[in-house]
């Protein structure tokens, strides 16, 4: 759901080697995919490595070794600007944004003979080289008092923080380049994301039931529900018609275009790393495929008219609302039977999930469904069907219920597309953008 805690380059790293392990009828991995994979800013080149090339006056010149000198244009170097370009080139990003890459990446992408980009290398070359002498002299001094823990985690920090990364996304960049950032008092998790105890709940004690309630006696008519769990079990309601089958197409479109088209292996989580951020992981508990709606597509309209909608049928508002989760389940698929309550969101400021808002996209030919093994009850995928239910006890809406949790039954022929809304007590963008979310 959430931008990972990797650094950048080991993410996309990371993202690279697993093209040639999943097979999720993906095309390539471009650049901006993986960035937004991993929620981060996206990687300022590195300084050239060691050549015969100097640097004078923001021009590159690189004397000829045992040859008189000639009248010809100073030859420009043949390097990468940065470690990440060999993934980048296997992802096709040299074809999908030659501009940058054959500036910035002309060894991998194999450029170094076109002309054409003689002086698009050369700037690039020299801004890198300016970035990096002022973003270590910009870390070197604000390394006093970090201790031990201020460090950066990836090796171009000081070229993103010297490009303004640590202004543009500091949820990632005061972490993870703390150093860089001169913020090292970020480092300390329990100080940076003190939750405060006398914070308003936006579902206190009793509102479950009170919105189960209302809509059991005909509030949101119009999208059709039917409760099919109720007290002395946890509620749950289904919306047949929640939305319509072109909006969820829209929806479908969004996930699949070239702004999101990248559907990723979904991950849970391993507990928490010393910064305080959860560990993703891949395992076979979960086999779906998870493109995270951030960015461009949480404003696309068909986007913003869905989350206006949750907002609405749920009354807590959209800023206590996760990025939405856009799932596809093809033949196989599954996710066995787990909560979507987080222990570890309990004592931070955004607070638990309350709420799953889990709306199906497609209909699906065969299996798929959402099944709730304590409560006895499937609800079979639907083309603009929605779900209701809470991960919370109604009486203490900071513990979890453990009788939701649920499973996502194999799709057995087609594919299921979805979206999932988790909903927190408390904001959960806010705390997300300065990394308190975990």
């Amino acid at each position: 759901m959430k931008p990972s805690s990797f650094a950048p380059g080991a993410a996309i790293a990371l993202v690279a080697a697993l093209v040639g392990i999943v097979s999720l009828n993906q095309r390539r991995l471009p650049l901006h995919t993986l960035v937004e994979l991993t929620g981060q800013p996206r990687p300022t080149p590195l300084a050239p490595r060691p050549s015969p090339a100097s640097t004078a006056g923001g021009e590159i010149s690189t004397p000829l070794a045992s040859a008189p000198p000639m009248e010809r244009e100073p030859e420009v170097p043949c390097v990468d600007l940065s470690p990440d370009c060999t993934a980048w080139q296997r992802g096709g990003e040299c074809g999908f944004d030659p501009a940058y890459m054959h500036a910035h990446c002309a060894k991998s992408c194999g450029s170094c003979a076109r002309a054409d980009f003689d002086g698009a290398r050369a700037s690039a070359a020299a801004t890198a080289a300016a970035a990096t002498a002022a973003a270590a002299a910009a870390a070197a001094a604000s390394v006093a008092g970090g201790g031990a823990r201020c460090r950066d985690k990836a090796a171009s920090c000081p070229l993103w923080a010297a490009s303004g990364e640590c202004d543009v996304n500091p949820g990632y960049m005061k972490l993870s380049c703390a150093k860089s950032c001169g913020s090292c008092d970020w480092a300390d998790f329990s100080r940076r994301c003190r939750a405060d105890p006398n914070a308003t709940l936006a579902v206190p004690a009793g509102a479950i039931g009170e919105l189960f309630r209302a809509i059991d006696a005909g509030a949101l008519s119009r999208y059709k529900p039917r409760v099919v769990s109720r007290p002395p079990q946890p509620w749950a309601v289904v919306f047949d018609e929640f939305i319509s089958a072109e909006h969820a197409d829209e929806i479908v479109s969004v996930a699949s275009s070239e702004e999101g088209r990248l559907f990723t292996p979904s991950q849970g989580t391993g507990g928490l790393d010393d910064d305080g951020q959860l560990i993703p992981t891949l395992s076979s508990y979960r086999t779906s495929s998870t493109r995270w709606c951030d960015g461009g597509c949480l404003n696309e309209s068909a986007v913003r008219e869905l989350r206006e909608r949750v907002a609405d049928a749920t009354g807590v508002p959209d800023a206590n609302h996760e990025y939405p989760q856009l799932l596809r389940y093809t033949q196989s698929q599954y996710y066995k039977e787990h909560s979507d309550y987080i222990p570890a969101h309990r004592d931070m400021p955004c607070g638990p999930r309350v709420y799953t808002f889990f709306v199906y996209m497609s209909d699906v030919e065969e299996g798929g469904n959402t099944s709730f093994p304590q409560l006895g009850l499937s609800v079979e995928p639907k083309k603009g069907r929605a779900v209701l239910w809470p991960s919370v006890l109604d009486a203490a809406p900071r513990d979890i219920d453990e009788r939701t949790m649920h499973i996502a039954n194999p799709v057995l022929s087609g594919i299921k597309y979805s979206v999932n809304f988790w909903i927190h007590q408390h904001d959960f963008k806010a705390n997300h953008a300065i990394g308190c979310t975990g």
